[in-house]
């Protein structure tokens, strides 16, 4: 089989839809499947062949604030090109940006069945953006607006009802603004207007946890919705045996204004007035880094907290069993990659009661989650497992359970009973 997949973010840049298609494609290669990535350019990376993979890059820009992140400038014609060429058996969409919606278009063009993954929670990326674009993430619109995936669509059925779709919600939008109670409703409205009209176009959807499987055909999606897991590689992570108390509590992950980090430091500042043992770790860059960092300095915790900046994956799950406790804030996880992976290292974990996090952190079983932004009750929960052994342990050991039921192997066979559930190979 041959398998065309198309993802507006791959390697080298590091986040969990990278490791999760990352991950795949090596297994699909190594079992003999022949796999094309349509992907951005990032910096002098090349389009390559390897290991029955081919990988097609296209020029791409970043944000001034998130230069790691790029938003690519496909050309259509050069995909009809290789597409017509390489023949695959499947395109596999993983984001909805522009070569998302490139790997849509040509799909339908080239009459090739077609699967979506749906990672990203859009509702709340939506409002996430918008809170962006105050910080000039517009000024983008110009590079995007004259790129070639603009000048090919824009006269097609599907760009004049996104287009129009897109001008009712600004108009409204700008009518309701400065109306505090509106708390971006009408980015929801559009979020779900948007992602109704691109997923219902692929013959099946794929979402990384059960729970957003159940909002997606509650908001509309028509076509077959099933829950895949993205995946762990548990046998690259070193596991935890001893369980004797360090105080260390660790984060790691991209440091986006939208992961809520300021609620982890916040909550432990709360939990250290009542044990001045504890220390956090935060291991990982992002845009939100500066503006954690002066939280830090102006709590007067610098002596407490340690930013480690970028860590290496593979050292990351080396080191995970030498701390107590994983927490995240983070109210946008579909299923929480860096969760599972502190899981299987058997760190219990304290998160947040959003979306795929209660899937994984069972109350009272391996952890606890707490209401959004509520750093006095993440406090109390960090408290409560830290400062009693025996939950301690046992949440701890529950969590290498619960994420052992996600290791990659049982996802690679999951994820190839959706592909030829498809094309009937």
């Amino acid at each position: 089989m041959k398998i065309a997949i198309f993802t507006d973010t791959y390697e080298p840049e590091i986040n969990g839809i990278v490791t999760s298609t990352s991950n795949f494609v090596r297994m699909l290669a190594d079992d003999g499947y022949q796999v094309i990535i349509f992907c951005p350019k990032y910096d002098d990376k090349k389009d390559r062949v390897e290991n029955n993979i081919k990988i097609f890059r296209f020029p791409a820009f970043s944000f001034a604030t998130n230069k790691n992140t790029k938003i690519a400038l496909p050309y259509l014609s050069k995909i009809i090109k290789v597409l017509k060429k390489e023949k695959p058996n499947l395109i596999h969409i993983q984001t909805p940006m522009n070569l998302g919606i490139a790997g849509v278009i040509v799909a339908k063009i080239l009459k090739i069945k077609s699967i979506q993954t749906y990672h990203t929670y859009l509702p709340e990326f939506a409002a996430y953006l918008k809170i962006s674009s105050l910080i000039g993430i517009d000024k983008a619109k110009k590079k995007i607006v004259e790129s070639e995936i603009a000048k090919n669509i824009k006269e097609t059925s599907f760009y004049q009802r996104v287009r129009e779709l897109n001008h009712r919600t600004k108009k409204e939008y700008l009518r309701l603004i400065g109306n505090k109670k509106i708390k971006f409703n009408i980015a929801d409205r559009s979020a779900w207007a948007f992602t109704r009209f691109l997923y219902n176009k692929s013959d099946l959807v794929l979402t990384p946890s059960k729970i957003l499987a159940k909002i997606l055909k509650k908001k509309g999606i028509k076509v077959p919705v099933f829950d895949q897991t993205n995946g762990i590689v548990t046998s690259k992570i070193s596991v935890k045996k001893d369980y004797k108390k360090t105080g260390k509590i660790i984060h790691f992950g991209r440091l986006g204004l939208e992961k809520d980090v300021d609620v982890i430091i916040r909550a432990f500042e709360l939990a250290r007035e009542k044990d001045r043992s504890l220390t956090l770790h935060i291991m990982g860059d992002g845009p939100a880094r500066e503006s954690l960092e002066n939280l830090v300095a102006k709590r007067v915790l610098t002596k407490s907290v340690k930013f480690y900046g970028f860590v290496s994956h593979d050292k990351i799950l080396k080191i995970l069993k030498d701390f107590d406790l994983f927490v995240t804030a983070s109210p946008m996880e579909t299923q929480g990659l860096v969760i599972l992976e502190a899981m299987a290292a058997g760190l219990p974990v304290v998160g947040v009661n959003a979306l795929a996090v209660p899937e994984v952190v069972i109350e009272e079983k391996n952890g606890y989650t707490v209401s959004r932004r509520n750093h006095k009750k993440m406090a109390e929960k960090m408290l409560e497992i830290i400062s009693d052994p025996k939950k301690f342990k046992s949440f701890g050991e529950d969590s290498k359970k619960i994420a052992a039921e996600h290791d990659i192997k049982k996802a690679y066979q999951r994820l190839k009973g959706h592909y030829y559930r498809v094309t009937g190979f």
